[in-house]
């Protein structure tokens, strides 16, 4: 996967980049996030070699990425930044890397003020330029002058440094006419194309994995009169993108793709949210369309914001429109391109309408002077920074109702700012009952569970039950959300249950008739949803993590051992194994051959084998295979997964496909060669639909040492 979202950033062209390709976290990230920044990982050689290492070496000497993120932990007592073991001999000299190194934000300073590897801002500078860490994205280097006075490093490291930034300004052509850089003429025209969009859509369909099924699935249209579609997930388009994601042009959320579908046929889709993701949990929401005008007479959408270029807001604003995001942050590493980067000051006035009555809370981050008034009184008024960063008030608001608000922002001294408005949406206490009701009148009801990126994330505020920091700290699914499967499922009617999640969830699957996991679904994921629940789309999904049965079946976050981790490593029963997927047909395997029974280092295998659709409906089978070693030693592999390809089939169609691999696949760490070896010994090669069903098996022997 690393490969092709290389490839797919940094383009084909032979003289060109289309964009920088960044490896992020080199390497083994990052420990608990709230010890991000004092973490010290130490997995043993062989953990570190064949699992924390083979994505990015992968990713530099297959894919060619041209750039690496260095991490905010140590790596065996040496700040990531600092390494010279992870950015200079291994990344550079083992594997060729021809790039620059970038550290996160300000991964430098924690070099000197959160590991104390360095006495001051100078020393980092230079002993991270000199472990090979080109860039930092943040202050620090600031102090490479002083370093330099102190002879701390040398012209040279900077010059080295420089070069290996400047030459991917030029690999992107930015020093080049444009007419001759073909990524130039990509402009806004390509932006969700019908290709993309086709293919967003084809990406949803293959990678939603059905988990369960007793038949349920798929839907005859026909027998349905209503569904109820509850749960906190069914209308969100947070649980759409992930993390770190564009923003969807035309986003189709689960309940809007099933009323695309089954309204026009003249089904019943009734929604009720029923319960929030997390009990405790209030989303900091934007501003919806239509609840922000520049003026009480609801003419123009959006607040009125005004940006000047002085401290007193004086003058004619250098910027004057409406705007529907009511914040802005910016920074000399973060681009805001209509305001500037020193001296700013920020206006938004207008007024706020209300979707429904309720009692609103309303939310304010800023990092500088700010002032907020809102219906007319004064909320925030701080000369300087406030003394909390984020302030909440409360309002009660009728609907259809105008609320004038006005926001100032002061810019501080430095080159950044912060400001943002968000509310909490008004609690329905009959949101519950409204949900069960809903559910006693359908047909069939489909829940909406799961997470999204509001509680998983990279350094997050949310500290509630199973969840600290952006990490979680339980796998199973909410208490409350557990509740409402409980007792939706005591009613004894057809329940489809739809899993939203990053990762890997536990739960009570005996409560549902059928499993969908959506994960992140995408911008036509409602669509995909709705085809495979009505059967237009047949699921093929395979689960690329473990979905274990229990907490206790894992060790502590803190111990970075592969032990007992993994489908490679793990020696319990899971809830859903690693490669698992359904499908509403059936497929057998039989005829396994290799093409040799015996191969040295470095040869490749192909593996034949006949797959045969043993249903009724036109499916795609994700043939897989596996290697153990016969006889497996202590701290190896129980099983590795060593290729896979994707087949389709018509209903009794049979098909020989043929997957080859590299025997190197098949290589061991070794402390004492300091490298890989493809050692004399036996693997048993399985092909099958996932890690735990072997539906044909063959002995592989390897002849000789690499």
């Amino acid at each position: 996967m690393g490969v092709a979202f290389v490839r797919g950033l940094q383009g084909t062209d032979p003289h060109y980049l289309k964009t920088v390709a960044t490896l992020k976290h080199y390497a083994v990230h990052s420990g608990p996030e709230s010890l991000r920044h004092v973490f010290d990982a130490r997995p043993s050689p062989r953990d570190f070699w064949e699992t924390y290492l083979p994505a990015f070496r992968m990713g530099i000497e297959e894919g060619h990425a041209m750039s690496v993120m260095s991490v905010y932990n140590s790596i065996y007592g040496v700040p990531g930044p600092a390494s010279s073991l992870a950015l200079t001999e291994i990344l550079r000299k083992r594997w060729g890397f021809q790039g620059a190194v970038v550290g996160d934000v300000d991964t430098i300073r924690d070099v000197w003020r959160s590991h104390k590897y360095s006495k001051d801002a100078a020393e980092a500078s230079a002993v991270t330029i000199k472990a090979g860490n080109e860039l930092c994205s943040g202050e620090t280097y600031k102090a490479l002058p002083d370093a330099l006075k102190r002879g701390l490093l040398s012209e040279k490291d900077v010059d080295l440094a420089l070069t290996r930034l400047l030459k991917l300004r030029f690999l992107l052509g930015q020093f080049d006419p444009q007419d001759q850089v073909p990524y130039s003429s990509i402009g806004a025209d390509q932006i969700n194309t019908p290709a993309s969009s086709a293919l967003a859509l084809k990406a949803a369909r293959q990678s939603m994995v059905l988990l369960k099924n007793d038949g349920t699935l798929p839907w005859d249209a026909k027998k349905l009169h209503t569904v109820a579609v509850l749960g906190p997930t069914a209308n969100s388009e947070t649980a759409l993108i992930g993390n770190y994601a564009g923003t969807p042009v035309a986003p189709v959320t689960l309940l809007a793709g099933l009323r695309a579908k089954l309204e026009p046929l003249g089904v019943k889709v009734l929604h009720e949210t029923a319960v929030p993701l997390l009990e405790g949990y209030a989303k900091d929401e934007a501003f919806a369309k239509g609840t922000l005008f520049t003026s009480a007479d609801l003419s123009t959408p959006g607040l009125r914001f005004e940006v000047f270029g002085n401290s007193s807001f004086e003058g004619k604003p250098l910027d004057d429109k409406p705007d529907q995001e009511v914040g802005r942050h910016w920074a000399f590493y973060i681009f805001a391109e209509d305001v500037p980067l020193r001296n700013a000051c920020l206006r938004w006035s207008g007024v706020i309408l209300a979707p429904e009555d309720g009692e609103y809370e309303f939310v304010l981050s800023a990092d500088s002077a700010v002032k907020l008034e809102l219906g007319g009184s004064v909320v925030v008024d701080s000369p300087t920074a406030p003394a909390t960063k984020k302030v909440l008030h409360k309002l009660k608001l009728k609907k259809g109702t105008p609320c004038p608000v006005l926001l100032e922002y002061r810019q501080g001294k430095r080159d950044e700012g912060n400001v943002q408005l968000r509310w909490h949406l008004p609690a329905r206490s009959d949101a519950y009952e409204a949900a069960m009701a809903a559910a006693r009148q359908a047909d069939h009801i489909v829940l909406t569970l799961g997470i999204t990126p509001d509680l998983e994330g990279e350094e997050m505020p949310v500290k509630l039950a199973g969840f600290d920091g952006g990490d979680r700290t339980s796998l199973q699914l909410p208490a409350i959300q557990k509740r409402l499967l409980a007792d939706v499922a005591a009613l004894g009617k057809p329940v489809t249950v739809v899993l939203t999640t990053g990762s890997a969830l536990i739960l009570d699957t005996s409560k549902a008739n059928a499993l969908l996991c959506a994960w992140y679904y995408g911008q036509n994921g409602g669509t995909a949803l709705a085809e495979i629940l009505l059967g237009e789309t047949n699921p093929s999904g395979r689960l690329p993590v473990t979905f274990y049965a229990s907490d206790s079946d894992l060790p502590p976050f803190t111990d970075y051992s592969m032990d007992g981790r993994t489908y490679r490593y793990f020696k319990g029963k899971p809830l859903y194994a690693f490669g698992h997927g359904l499908s509403y047909t059936r497929f057998g395997y039989d005829g396994m051959q290799l093409s040799t029974p015996a191969a040295s280092a470095g040869e490749t295998v192909h593996v034949r084998v006949t797959v045969h659709n043993m249903g009724t409906k036109a499916g795609e089978e994700v043939v897989q295979l596996y290697a153990s070693e016969k006889g497996t030693r202590e701290g190896r592999a129980l099983r590795q997964l060593i290729a896979f390809q994707r087949v389709a089939l018509e209903p009794g169609e049979r098909k020989q496909i043929e997957i080859p691999f590299s025997t190197n696949r098949l290589a061991h760490w070794d402390e004492k060669a300091d490298g890989f070896v493809v050692e004399p010994t036996s693997y048993e090669i399985v092909a099958g639909p996932s890690s735990d069903v072997p539906a044909q098996t063959s002995v592989l022997s390897i002849k000789a040492k690499l």
